[in-house]
């Protein structure tokens, strides 16, 4: 070829090579959903060849793939986020997007030619699943220190009171030899707890005892 029809050509070949060679998954559907391209990333996002499906109708597709578009054109939407497809025992995520083919093409319109993009966002998705998991156990963390820091406080107090009680109060061998001081004893029990209580819970008090 030559002249302008030799431009033309090698314009088509240069998009047809560019789609081809994008890392993210292109596959051109026809009228029909007969599937036209299926370019280089497509094939290795499904283990298809693209000299197997190119020519065939979107509904020889294995599956999940068949599913997974057919679901997406016969949706009202033009873009799908964090589609989860099971692939030879394994999870993965997709983004899906879509064109139409022509200005009197119309969404809704299976007929029309189209453009489908698929981007795998697996590697995302499983950061963003570690990321939300991690909070959750920082979170933990941060409810289980508080729980401690609440109940420790008190049980340090009261461990302190009673280990104050047990030095300040006479022993029941002294008691048993001065038998005279039971009565005062006593008192000096209930006193002594009442105003370290006191104590505790108005620490400005403490200075005083």
């Amino acid at each position: 070829m030559s002249g302008l029809a030799g431009e033309l050509d090698a314009l088509r070949r240069f998009h047809r090579q560019t789609l081809y060679d994008l890392p993210i998954g292109v596959c051109s559907l026809g009228r029909d959903l007969e599937i036209i391209s299926w370019n280089r990333t497509l094939m290795e996002m499904t283990s298809i060849s693209d000299d197997d499906i190119i020519g065939s109708g979107l509904q020889d597709l294995p599956e999940p793939w068949q599913a997974l578009l057919n679901d997406f054109l016969h949706s009202p939407n033009v873009q799908l986020y964090n589609q989860e497809v099971v692939s030879q025992g394994q999870s993965r995520w997709f983004n899906l997007h879509r064109a139409f083919i022509g200005e009197h093409e119309k969404a809704g319109d299976l007929s029309s030619s189209q453009v489908i993009v698929l981007e795998d966002v697996t590697e995302l998705e499983r950061l963003e699943s570690q990321l939300a998991h991690n909070e959750r156990l920082a979170a933990l963390g941060r409810l289980a220190a508080g729980i401690a820091h609440e109940i420790g406080n008190p049980v340090t107090g009261i461990a302190c009171l009673a280990q104050n009680l047990k030095l300040n109060i006479p022993t029941r061998n002294y008691r048993s030899q001065h038998s005279y001081f039971d009565t005062n004893a006593t008192h000096y029990q209930y006193s002594t707890f009442a105003s370290w209580l006191c104590a505790y819970r108005c620490p400005h008090d403490r200075q005083h005892l």
